[in-house]
C-alpha cells in the first residue's frame, strides 16, 4: 500500500527524470506483481506434470507415492512444509490486499492509524 501511496502523492518517483527510477520500478513495482508470477509458475509446473504423467504414467505415479509415504512418515517434514506453504499463500494474500488497498485509496491500513 505504501508503494502504491508513494506513487501517488510523489508521481516524479516515476518519471524519466528520476536517477533511481529503474531501481524503483523493479524493487518496489515489479515485486507487487510476484502473485501473478507465482499463478503463471504453478500452471506451468501443472502443465509440466501432466506431460510427464501421460508421458511416464508408471515413473509419475511411482513418484508421486514415493513423495506422499515420505511426507506422511516425517511429520516435522509434513509440518515444516505445510508451514512453508502457509507462509507464502499469506505473503501473496498481503500483496493482493495491498494492491487493493492502493488501488482505492485507502492509506490508513494499520491499526490505530489515524486519517
Amino acid at each position: 500500500t505504501g508503494v502504491m501511496q508513494l506513487m501517488e502523492l510523489l508521481p516524479a518517483i516515476n518519471s524519466a527524470a528520476n536517477p533511481i527510477r529503474l531501481q524503483f520500478m523493479m524493487h518496489k513495482l515489479a515485486r507487487l506483481t510476484t502473485p501473478l508470477w507465482l499463478v503463471f509458475v504453478a500452471l506451468a509446473s501443472l502443465g509440466a506434470a501432466l506431460l510427464i504423467a501421460l508421458r511416464a504414467p508408471l515413473l509419475f505415479v511411482s513418484a508421486a507415492i514415493a513423495v506422499a509415504i515420505v511426507v506422511a512418515l516425517v511429520p516435522a517434514l509434513r509440518r515444516k512444509l505445510f508451514g512453508l506453504a502457509a507462509w507464502s499463500f499469506s505473503l501473496q494474500l498481503a500483496t493482493i490486499r495491498a494492491l487493493r488497498n492502493g488501488r482505492k485509496g485507502r492509506w490508513t491500513v494499520w491499526p490505530g492509524q489515524s486519517k
